[in-house]
């Protein structure tokens, strides 16, 4: 891209921004304000919007004294995003407008044995008949994958819970559709919508941490989530912690997240339990009253979640962590992770690290949708 092209793309991604980012409407004036460009520069910019059907005008704004100004806002409704997220065992699809509150879904279990030409002529399938449901024009499709994603060539390199390794997801998306495709990785795609919508929106930095049926991370600094080299960035899970210790979906052995997860809760809890009754990590929290080896398992894994905490913060050093995921719905054992991190922390400024439990709903469908909003429509550009 030429230095001519790059300001422009950058300069329309700032306009749309501002008008994005306004809860009631936003002036002109108060984008040329806002972005630092010219008055003519917001109305060449708004004027191409507008034809693009991606804002629109409202009611009249307050006027300082003479004619009132026109507000704009996104045009939310009149075209459609769809977002994917292929889980673990699970896939669901939906399509949302351009503020990617969702407006209709399906989920849908994956086949337990697939290949990866089987998994395509599944999610393809699926995609047809969803999209010829869909009433308005869709602008694009965002796929979050659990696993590794390489988000710039699109290939899901490896999908532990499928057993299926370099699936080329966003060339046959494009094939089939014919539509802007984006993919990452189901955590980046959760980080991502809780920097535009959740409780990252008030910070500069922010580490995500989703602990789960997995444990995963990403990093989010100045809105931009951190890839990596080659998209692993954030993969606390995979951390080496034991070399002889259990071995991880991955197929290495001893990783962190065979210490701090869900199904770490399921494992140790089971093990300590004669007729191993339980599935799910919420089995285990609801027994952990009754059940002397629930409760020891609830307090070991969040015992390890806060070593997870400790780790992260020290190597990430963000102004707030974000926790998503079932296990973060625990109090007790999110309160446990709190009290083994906080002796533990390097400096006082790190242990005084702002901690949330994030509150936004279908954040990874959420964030799939947020990825064509930010690289399809928004066309920020690379730094």
């Amino acid at each position: 891209m030429s230095s001519f092209q790059h300001m422009k793309a950058r300069n329309r991604s700032r306009v749309l921004q501002a008008i994005r980012q306004s809860t009631s409407g936003i002036s002109r004036a108060s984008i040329a304000d806002r972005t630092g460009l010219t008055a003519a520069s917001v109305t060449n910019i708004v004027t191409a919007l507008l034809q693009e059907n991606l804002v629109r005008e409202t009611k009249a704004g307050a006027s300082s004294g003479g004619r009132k100004p026109i507000l704009l806002q996104m045009n939310n409704r009149a075209q459609r995003i769809v977002g994917i997220d292929i889980g673990s065992s699970e896939l669901r699809i939906a399509s949302a407008g351009l503020d990617t509150v969702l407006l209709r879904s399906r989920t849908i279990a994956i086949p337990e044995q697939v290949t990866e030409n089987t998994f395509l002529s599944f999610l393809t399938s699926l995609l047809h008949q969803f999209l010829s449901e869909e009433p308005e024009p869709v602008l694009g499709i965002g796929a979050a994958v659990h696993g590794i994603v390489d988000r710039r060539s699109g290939v899901s390199v490896h999908a532990p819970a499928h057993g299926i390794k370099g699936v080329p997801l966003r060339h046959a998306l494009e094939t089939a559709f014919g539509l802007p495709i984006s993919t990452c990785n189901d955590v980046k795609a959760m980080a991502l919508a809780e920097s535009w919508y959740g409780k990252g929106r008030t910070y500069d930095s922010f580490l995500f941490i989703n602990a789960g049926r997995g444990l995963g991370a990403a990093y989010v600094e100045n809105g931009r989530v951190a890839e990596g080299a080659s998209g692993i960035a954030g993969e606390i899970g995979h951390t080496l912690i034991d070399p002889n210790g259990v071995q991880c979906s991955c197929g290495a052995s001893g990783c962190l997240q065979t210490l701090a997860s869900a199904e770490a809760l399921v494992r140790q809890a089971n093990e300590a339990t004669e007729h191993r009754p339980y599935t799910s990590g919420a089995d285990v929290a609801a027994a952990a009253g009754t059940d002397p080896a629930a409760a020891e398992a609830l307090k070991q894994i969040g015992t390890w979640l806060g070593y997870a905490l400790v780790n992260a913060v020290h190597t990430f050093n963000p102004s707030a962590v974000v926790f998503g995921g079932g296990l973060s719905r625990n109090e007790q054992l999110m309160e446990t992770a709190r009290k083994a991190a906080y002796p533990r922390f390097l400096t006082k400024h790190a242990a005084d690290t702002d901690i949330h439990v994030s509150t936004l709903e279908n954040s990874t469908l959420r964030g799939a949708c947020s990825l064509v909003l930010r690289d399809h429509i928004l066309q920020e550009p690379e730094a």
